[in-house]
């Protein structure tokens, strides 16, 4: 998992910003996926630092779906967010925890509690795209991250800005994997909120800022494998052309009739 160096700060202040927030007396559940002896592990008489992920693991797995509220999860969030960036919850992971953050209204949130979970998501931000592969794979945690902050830009950008880095440009070879589903999304019909989130990465992926950084980052390949991630990159580009192309002469004749 990732070292917990540059993160301990970041989680420091997640225990501060979240340091009033009260103990629950109580975490309602069905009964068929929470018991009283689950109940009993997690609210235990410990410091919420303790907290072991085993007694987490349950909660998490299911939480605001089956079991829980906003309440507890704000509660639990620093230890919970604390096991995922460092030893690890083996399931469910990071991504997960981040995607609960909008089911439980985090935009409502204290502006300082706000603040630190942006501090957090920018460490693991920034981290990933420097470490492949990663504890999580960057497409996932940028959705992930989306989902309570839905304008990605400023975390794309620096994406943009950093594929010189074989990390990085590792990540956007993997984004690539998964295009033809996202550009069927583009050009068909499709639902918010997930689409658009989808859309926004597969339009940055193709955009001329990144063919530009894409070709200037082959210059700066170091390795043989850094420039063959980089050539499939470019690869792809021409796919998508070709498949843009066919679809404006598909388009075009029906306008003809």
């Amino acid at each position: 998992m990732t070292s917990p160096d540059s993160l301990q700060g970041a989680g420091d202040r997640l225990y501060t910003a979240f340091a009033s927030v009260p103990k629950p007396a109580t975490i309602e559940g069905c009964s068929h996926c929470w018991n009283e002896r689950e109940q009993a592990a997690l609210l235990a008489p410990v410091p919420l630092r303790e907290l072991s992920a085993d007694s987490l693991r349950p909660y998490l797995a299911s939480v605001m779906s089956t079991i829980g509220s906003e309440a507890d999860f704000r509660y639990f969030l620093p230890r919970l967010l604390e096991i995922a960036c460092t030893t690890g919850f083996n399931f469910p992971e990071l991504d997960h925890v981040l995607s609960r953050l909008a089911i439980a209204g985090c935009a409502d949130w204290a502006p300082e509690e706000r603040q630190a979970i942006r501090e957090l998501e920018q460490i693991l931000w920034t981290r990933t795209l420097a470490t492949y592969p990663s504890d999580v794979d960057a497409e996932d945690l940028l959705f992930a991250i989306g989902l309570a902050e839905p304008d990605l830009t400023p975390h794309l950008n620096e994406w943009t800005a950093s594929l010189r880095q074989p990390a990085a440009a590792a990540h956007l070879a993997d984004l690539q994997i998964y295009a033809p589903e996202l550009l069927h999304s583009m050009l068909g019909p499709v639902e918010p909120p997930a689409s658009d989130l989808r859309q926004q990465m597969l339009r940055w992926s193709i955009s001329p800022e990144v063919r530009r950084a894409v070709a200037e980052a082959v210059d700066f390949a170091d390795s043989e494998e850094a420039l063959q991630v980089l050539v499939g990159i470019d690869g792809y580009f021409s796919e998508y052309d070709e498949v843009m192309a066919r679809q404006s002469r598909r388009s075009f004749s029906t306008i003809l009739g």
